[in-house]
């Protein structure tokens, strides 16, 4: 009884084997799929270049600076001059009806400037005195005439000032008239007379003696009447015999 037990856990054994042996394997549970690769993150789209700040507007060109307006009134002024010196004095020319000063000042002014010319107005030594008190606008006259009120205006009398050679002497008076010093001088004593001094003329001869007595010597001067045109001048010819007029 004991060997059939022994055979029957045998037997079970045998057929479970069997069992085990005779039935097919089971089929292997297929491998997972890999997983995907993710897909690489789409690149950053790069980022829009800036527009282009816009062009200034250009600056609006300025208005033309509209040319002054030129005056057309006409300024007449009375004007003297020694009209006595006659065709003899270049200066007279100049100065005369219809001569250079009244043209030029005519035409450089485009007809804006006209002279009214009166020759022989004023005496020579009044003419600064009716321009000062607008008996007459502009004159004419030697200042050696006025030299007792002002005696610096006699410096062309001071004996040796000037060389003896006469257009030397015409440019060393101009390069004295032109000189600042001089000027200012001259600027502010016609101010304290009323005037404006305009600019200076060169007279040649006029500081000569003209006479129909021979005179080779001081002695000849001796009872001679002579013109005389600055104070200083006066004052020399009366010390050397002459009698100034």
């Amino acid at each position: 009884m004991r060997k059939k037990i022994l055979l029957i856990p045998l037997a079970l054994l045998l057929a479970v084997s069997l069992v085990a042996i005779g039935c097919p394997a089971p089929a292997p549970a297929p491998a997972p799929a890999p997983a995907p690769a993710p897909a690489p993150a789409p690149a950053p789209a790069p980022a829009p270049a800036p527009a282009p700040a816009p062009a200034p507007a250009p600056a609006p060109a300025p208005a033309p600076t509209p040319a002054p307006e030129v005056s057309t009134e006409v300024h007449t002024f009375s004007f003297t001059y020694p009209a006595t010196w006659g065709d003899m004095m270049a200066l007279a020319k100049i100065f005369s009806p219809g001569g250079p000063y009244q043209r030029l000042l005519y035409e450089r002014s485009n007809g804006r400037i006209e002279l009214d010319i009166i020759g022989d107005a004023f005496p020579m030594a009044d003419v600064l005195e009716a321009v000062g008190t607008g008996k007459i606008d502009m004159g004419e006259a030697g200042t050696p005439y006025l030299s007792a009120t002002y005696p610096l205006w006699a410096w062309e009398a001071i004996p040796g000032i000037l060389s003896e050679d006469r257009f030397t002497a015409i440019y060393e008076q101009l390069a004295i008239y032109l000189d600042p010093t001089v000027r200012d001088i001259y600027d502010k004593t016609f101010r304290e007379a009323g005037a404006v001094f305009l600019f200076a003329d060169i007279q040649g001869d006029n500081g000569a003696i003209w006479s129909t007595k021979r005179v080779t010597t001081v002695n000849d001067l001796k009872g001679l009447k002579l013109r005389a045109t600055a104070k200083m001048v006066s004052q020399s010819l009366q010390m050397a015999g002459a009698s100034p007029v």
